[in-house]
C-alpha cells in the first residue's frame, strides 16, 4: 500500500459502487482504460469517453466514490449534447467496470491519468477541458490539477465537496481496524490539504453546494469557493447523492455559463489563459 490511509478499512468505505460489465463501444463512446502500471497491485482504472460535440472542449467528470459510469452515462450523455461538450466519466478501482481493489492513492492516481488522457488529446479533438468533481471526486478533481498542471484546462467545477476529508467522511470509516489510525488521518489530512492546493488556483473556479447536506453541510462549499478565489451557488435541494438531477435547471445553467464564459475562448482566436471568476 502506498499510504496509511489506503487500508481497506476506508477504501471499502469511500467507494462502495458495485462492480459491473464493460462500458459500451460504440460510433460515439468508447471506454478507456487507466493503468496504474502496477503501482496498486491489480488496479485499474476505467472510462467512458462520450464524444456530444465536434470540435468541443471536454468535461472531466470525477464522480462520488459511489457512482458509476454505466449508471451515469444516460444522464451526462444528455447534458454533453446539450451543453455542446465532449464527456469522459471515470470508474475508480473498485468501482464500475474499473478493477479493484479499492484505495484512495488508486483513485488519485486515475484521476490524473484521465486528466493527462485529455491534455494529450490532438487540440484539434479536445481544445479545452474543465473539470467537474463530485462529492470525493472534488478532492480527486483539485489534486489532478495542482498534479497535471496544463494551459489547456480552463476551469474547474467543485459540487457538494467536502473541505476536510477526514471530517467528512471519519464517521463512516471504521478507524479501529486501521493501523496507526491517527497517523493515517494526518496523512490524508496532508495529502488533500484543500486549502493549500486551491489558494494561488489560476483557473476559474465554480463551486457549487445543496444548502442542505448532512454529510458536507454548506460551510464545507464556502470554504472551497473562499480558499480557490471562485464563484460559490448556493443550490436549494438535494443531498450529494443527486444534486445534479434535484437541481436540473440551475444546474445546467450555471454549468453553461460556465463552459460558455471560459472553455470557448479560444473559439475567437484567442489564445491567452483565462482568468479567475
Amino acid at each position: 500500500m502506498s499510504a496509511l490511509f489506503d487500508h481497506p478499512a476506508v477504501g471499502e468505505t469511500l467507494f462502495g459502487g458495485e462492480c459491473g460489465p464493460p462500458l459500451p463501444s460504440t460510433d460515439r463512446e468508447h471506454p478507456v482504460d487507466f493503468d496504474l502500471d502496477g503501482k496498486f497491485g491489480e488496479a485499474c482504472g476505467s472510462g467512458l469517453y462520450m464524444n456530444c460535440a465536434a470540435h468541443a472542449p471536454a468535461l472531466l467528470v470525477l464522480l462520488s466514490g459511489v457512482d458509476a459510469c454505466a449508471e451515469q452515462a444516460a444522464f451526462w450523455d444528455r447534458w454533453g449534447c446539450e451543453l455542446r461538450v465532449d464527456i469522459l466519466l471515470v470508474d475508480y478501482p473498485g468501482v464500475g467496470a474499473a478493477i479493484g481493489p479499492a484505495s484512495i492513492s488508486a483513485a488519485q492516481a486515475t484521476a490524473r491519468q484521465a486528466l493527462t488522457y485529455l491534455i494529450n488529446r490532438p487540440s484539434e479533438e479536445v481544445p479545452g477541458v474543465v473539470i467537474l468533481g463530485r462529492g470525493l471526486g472534488a478532492a480527486l478533481a483539485v489534486d489532478a490539477l495542482v498534479h497535471v498542471p496544463s494551459d489547456r484546462v480552463r476551469g474547474l467545477i467543485l459540487e457538494t465537496g467536502p473541505a476536510d476529508l477526514v471530517n467528512a467522511y471519519g464517521s463512516q470509516i471504521d478507524w479501529a481496524k486501521v493501523p496507526d489510525a491517527d497517523q493515517a488521518k494526518a496523512a490524508l489530512r496532508k495529502e488533500f490539504d484543500l486549502r493549500q492546493l486551491l489558494t494561488g488556483l489560476q483557473v476559474p473556479l465554480l463551486v457549487l453546494h445543496p444548502q442542505q447536506d448532512a454529510a458536507f453541510p454548506l460551510d464545507h462549499g464556502e470554504r472551497l469557493a473562499q480558499w480557490g478565489g471562485g464563484k460559490l451557488v448556493i443550490l436549494g435541494r438535494g443531498n450529494r447523492d443527486d444534486v445534479p438531477g434535484l437541481n436540473e435547471a440551475e444546474y445546467r445553467r450555471e454549468l453553461h455559463n460556465f463552459l460558455e464564459s471560459y472553455a470557448r475562448f479560444e473559439e475567437g482566436g484567442g489564445s491567452a489563459r483565462p482568468g479567475k471568476t
